[in-house]
């Protein structure tokens, strides 16, 4: 039988009490870099998108002074951003756009713009496909809210 000290036995646990925090900062830096996404939804009223850690904006529709769809982006400089290796979400400052906030997945290729009272707005899809139908739905959603 082997006799531990009191001292010994601290160390032990203070050691493994390491590894297991360094393993879960580990975990959920993975987490951050390969598992976040953008997810944009429209309700009856309102448009919401979200992306990243508490990073997340909503705009009603009755606030919403013009929707485009672009082909290119100009991203300008991260002000306040979360940018991954899939995301970027955040606040933005860019010549063409002013300060706006970006919600769009790294390899996105199209976009939609959102201008409204509150500023502007740019998101996408997962898939260009996706951003297409979130497109069109919006447009159908703005044009309801004039009415």
């Amino acid at each position: 039988m082997v006799f531990r000290t009191p001292e010994k036995q601290d160390r032990t646990v203070w050691f493994w009490v390491k590894i297991a925090a360094a393993a879960l900062v580990l975990g959920f830096g993975v987490w951050l870099m390969f598992f976040q996404n953008i997810s944009v939804s429209l309700s009856e009223t309102e448009l919401y998108v979200t992306g990243g850690v508490g990073n997340s904006r909503t705009v009603p529709y009755a606030d919403i002074t013009g929707v485009e769809w672009l082909q290119t982006l100009d991203k300008g400089e991260a002000n306040n951003a979360m940018r991954t290796r899939t995301i970027q979400a955040g606040e933005y400052l860019s010549e063409s756009y002013g300060f706006y906030y970006l919600y769009t997945r790294a390899d996105a290729s199209v976009w939609v713009k959102v201008d409204s009272t509150d500023g502007v707005l740019v998101f996408s899809g997962r898939t260009d496909e996706e951003t297409k139908e979130l497109y069109d739905m919006l447009l159908t959603h703005v044009a309801a809210a004039e009415a």
